[in-house]
């Protein structure tokens, strides 16, 4: 209640994997979110004062080290009170000393394998509890730790009786440097150094301005993360601190498994492809090696081929190794016929051969590289089959349902809108054909086929028949126009129609 910044837990930041070992050696940290936001928000070292506390500079640029601020505790007076009895929180709030100190530094020991990956496994496999209290009683402590299980020591970060001392054991006994402990209990080395300032550490009025700020800067902080992790803490899977975290993480955890299975069945595709002739040149290379193979196999025994295979490599290695004592003087004397490779090249050499054979059988298409390489030719196969089939439905339509004496496309005369145009009418393409005593025409083949309602008609009844051109569209229309224009008359829709084709 007097401490908000001491709620929750505070992340300082995490190592690089050191690789599949039984003795793991981290070399290299990487700070966490908090951290990095708390350097940015106190001072920088020139702008500090003198009394800032000095980690030393192989602490300061050591790689494999952590740096993190801690705000010293704090308490009520509560031998004061006011009228009503109850306490006062003003100028009564007094520091208590660092040997006092509630918290702990936690390191968690983490595992990575093939199953850790799943969001539903917990990697953590143990962890070590430092009690800020001793830390501040020896200034600086080193050696080595056992690991205990995480079930029982992750809830003694915040298990700390009101005299300052944690409970439940207390945190990890240090072992002495040049020790590795007992047996084969897991144990981890840590050096942890606490630098407080040089004012008094349980005085606030012998504080500085600038110390005064940048606590209250780390206490603001502290605050907005320890209120986020009591929201991350909220959770069934998991440790309270890595719930969060590990529900975030599994869309990627499932992108990568996704990718996995895809590249498998990339593989089996590739495999059938090879023998369906979906890269012919490549399928063939492969059929001709396998057929060379079932040869050698038929004809000479398995054993022999097995000998013939153990003695190449002695011959290759007793050649690689006692080769140069053999040979003649003509040959030193003449080293321009020698063939000189060195193991570098003859490295790079193997390296492309199997770089070579890797590319080989990853060129071996998928199905999805398939469909890719001939989308358009399907697309443009696809089209022109359906073409067909509706040329075939419309000759049916028209022959037998229509029972058409002719039908074609050709382009009528319609009048325009556009200013622009030197002739106020274009010729527009059409479908038509002649039913009985009506033409007909649709604006397209498609709308014919789609059974859509014929743009006009011309019914031979009564006055209709073929017509000339008329002297004024003589003079609009070309002399090739003039030849191939034919014009028909009769009754339309509504009342007498004439159109020009």
């Amino acid at each position: 209640e007097i401490d908000p910044a001491a709620k929750g837990s505070h992340e300082i930041g995490s190592t690089v994997a050191a690789g599949i070992t039984s003795h793991p050696e981290w070399k290299a940290v990487v700070e966490s979110a908090e951290s990095d936001r708390l350097k940015q928000l106190i001072p920088a070292e020139e702008d500090a004062v003198d009394e800032s506390p000095d980690l030393g500079d192989s602490a300061a640029n050591d790689p494999s080290s952590l740096q993190f601020p801690i705000l010293q505790p704090i308490a009520l007076d509560s031998s004061t009170s006011d009228k009503d009895g109850r306490r006062n929180i003003g100028n009564d709030i007094h520091l208590v000393p660092w040997e006092l100190s509630p918290g702990a530094i936690v390191i968690q020991i983490c595992f990575q394998d093939a199953l850790n990956k799943f969001a539903l496994i917990d990697p953590f496999f143990g962890d070590v509890i430092i009690p800020l209290k001793r830390l501040a009683e020896k200034k600086e402590i080193e050696g080595w730790f056992p690991v205990n299980d995480i079930g029982g020591n992750a809830a003694g970060l915040h298990q700390v009786s009101s005299s300052g001392t944690l409970l439940g054991g207390g945190g990890n006994k240090a072992t002495p440097a040049k020790d590795k402990g007992h047996g084969d209990e897991p144990q981890v080395y840590l050096k942890l150094k606490l630098a407080l300032p040089g004012a008094s550490p349980w005085a606030i009025n012998d504080a500085s301005d600038a110390e005064k700020e940048a606590s209250m800067i780390v206490a603001e902080e502290m605050m907005r993360s320890g209120a986020m992790s009591e929201g991350e803490n909220i959770g069934l899977i998991g440790t309270g601190l890595n719930t969060f975290n590990t529900v975030r993480g599994l869309n990627s955890q499932l992108q990568g498994i996704q990718n996995t299975l895809g590249g498998v069945l990339d593989t089996i595709e590739r495999l059938r492809n090879v023998f369906n002739f979906a890269s012919p040149n490549r399928s063939s290379i492969i059929v001709v090696c396998l057929l060379a193979l079932w040869l050698i196999l038929a004809i000479i025994p398995t054993r022999a081929i097995l000998l013939i295979g153990g003695l190449a490599q002695y011959a290759a290695t007793f050649y690689s190794a006692f080769g140069k004592r053999f040979r003649t003087k003509k040959a030193v004397a003449r080293p321009a016929l020698v063939s000189r490779r060195s193991s570098s090249a003859e490295a790079n050499a193997d390296a492309g051969v199997a770089t070579r054979i890797t590319n080989f059988l990853a060129g071996l298409p998928t199905d999805e590289d398939l469909r890719r390489a001939y989308f358009w030719e399907a697309r443009r196969e696809g089209e022109k089959a359906r073409e067909e089939l509706a040329l075939k439905k419309r000759m049916l339509r028209l022959n037998r349902l229509w029972r058409a004496q002719w039908f074609g496309t050709v382009e009528l005369k319609e009048m325009t809108s556009s200013k622009e145009a030197d002739r106020q009418w274009d010729w527009e393409p059409v479908f038509a054909l002649v039913h009985g005593h009506r033409f007909i025409w649709w604006r397209s083949e498609k709308h014919f086929d789609d059974g859509e309602p014929p743009l006009g008609q011309i019914f031979f009844a009564g006055h209709s028949g073929l017509g000339g051109l008329s002297p004024m569209e003589m003079r609009e229309l070309s002399r090739e126009e003039a030849l191939l224009i034919v014009t028909m008359f009769g009754r339309g829709f509504d009342e007498q129609q004439k159109i020009s084709l």
